[in-house]
């Protein structure tokens, strides 16, 4: 019987006999937490953006990011959250977050469902769409959430400089 996958582990198949030679197993993405290491320069360019748009989502949940991420984010940043006031900085985003889940107190729980990666002609930008699951948000709520990360490569390395956030209303339950 098939377990459950932990953080960091391929969705590769243990049989060796089963793989073609065009087939290649997924990438193993690094863990993500607020002390999670930088890219080291040896992932492909879909799973560095993938690494660094889940390393961002830290802010949703209402967790400091690693340093390092200033870095890839850029001075033009802006966000769209459909509740949230618009055109917000990314300071201004990450402390709506922390008010966010202070509020919550600790009933606020977001999570990753899929990410999809789509880097565009010449690999100098990038879209990075994200479903999010949330629950706690009112009490008892559980919603859907569609982002979209706009990424652009500036001085050698991937920067945020767009994210737009959009609630689902179709999706909405009581749990």
């Amino acid at each position: 019987m098939p377990q459950p996958l932990s953080s960091g582990q391929s969705i590769s198949s243990p049989d060796s006999n089963s793989s073609t030679p065009s087939e290649c197993p997924p990438p193993i993405l690094p863990e993500v937490h607020p002390n999670c290491p930088p890219p080291d320069g040896t992932m492909s360019p879909t799973v560095e953006l993938e690494y660094l748009s889940r390393v961002v989502f830290l802010i949703v949940r209402g967790l400091d990011p690693p340093p390092w991420l200033e870095a890839h984010i850029s001075d033009i940043f802006k966000s769209e959250v459909d509740n949230f006031p618009s055109s917000m900085t990314w300071p201004q985003l990450r402390e709506m977050f922390r008010i966010v889940n202070r509020a919550a107190k600790g009933t606020y729980r977001p999570i990753i469902l899929n990410v999809l990666v789509d880097i565009h002609e010449h690999s100098t930008h990038a879209d990075v769409l994200i479903l999010i699951e949330a629950t706690g948000r009112p009490v008892n709520l559980r919603r859907h959430t569609v982002c979209r990360l706009r990424w652009r490569r500036r001085e050698g390395r991937w920067q945020i400089y767009h994210a737009l956030a959009i609630r689902s209303p179709s999706l909405f339950q009581f749990v």
